[in-house]
């Protein structure tokens, strides 16, 4: 399951597509003054960014059941959900009618790597961390999914990459982000490939308004 795991990530990293820039037009004059820029290795350039997104939403408390520990919640667009809550949580400070604020980040990022600089295969660190006593209610989750895959083929004519995974599976994969199409012309063969996928999620009371003092 982790191999076809990380094939499709690699598949929806290095294939996402951008908008293309338009190139900005010069004469032959020009174009002779201007010094070739120097080539970059991939495996010295800075990550590319595919995606990151983060959302946030509210939501009503319109259920608690201590016993199961589930906790059923009315969203912004009408529709409910039932969640189940940590173990260690503390549902005796969350009551009916209570608002919380859900939040949800993704962050998708591709980067060459010098050969043998890591191991291939597929890595996953999930972290959690809560409220403390005397704060605001509330508990967040994140996950971090790395893969890494060696480059086995180049074609920059036809933006493809041929990849070795940990196992020894070869797959060619079409390049269609323009920032890959560029950095796919300086990667060489054994390069590594290591894609990195950030999953977090939270969410936390909303505090309450404090009362005004009556003058």
């Amino acid at each position: 399951m982790a191999k076809h795991l990380g094939w499709r990530m690699v598949a929806v990293a290095l294939t996402a597509s951008l908008p293309l820039l338009s190139a900005c037009s010069s004469d032959d004059k020009s174009k002779s003054e201007v010094p070739a820029p120097a080539v970059v290795p991939a495996t010295a350039q800075p990550e590319t960014v595919i995606a990151e997104s983060y959302a946030e939403t509210e939501a009503t408390v319109q259920a608690i059941d201590r016993k199961t520990r589930t906790v059923t919640l009315r969203m912004a667009d009408g529709r409910t959900e039932t969640l189940q809550a940590p173990a260690d949580a503390d549902l005796t400070k969350v009551k009916k009618n209570d608002i919380v604020i859900l939040g949800a980040f993704q962050r998708v990022s591709v980067q060459a790597l010098p050969p043998g600089s890591a191991p291939l295969g597929v890595r996953r660190e999930v972290a959690t961390m809560k409220a403390e006593p005397g704060e605001t209610p509330g508990r967040a989750a994140a996950e971090r999914t790395v893969v890494v895959t060696e480059v086995a083929a180049v074609d920059a004519i036809n933006n493809t990459v041929t990849l070795r995974n940990a196992g020894g599976e070869v797959k060619t994969l079409n390049v269609r982000n323009y920032e890959n199409q560029q950095k796919l012309k300086t990667l060489k063969i054994g390069d590594l490939v290591q894609i990195e996928v950030i999953e977090a999620g939270g969410v936390q009371l909303k505090p309450k308004p404090k009362a005004q003092p009556t003058k």
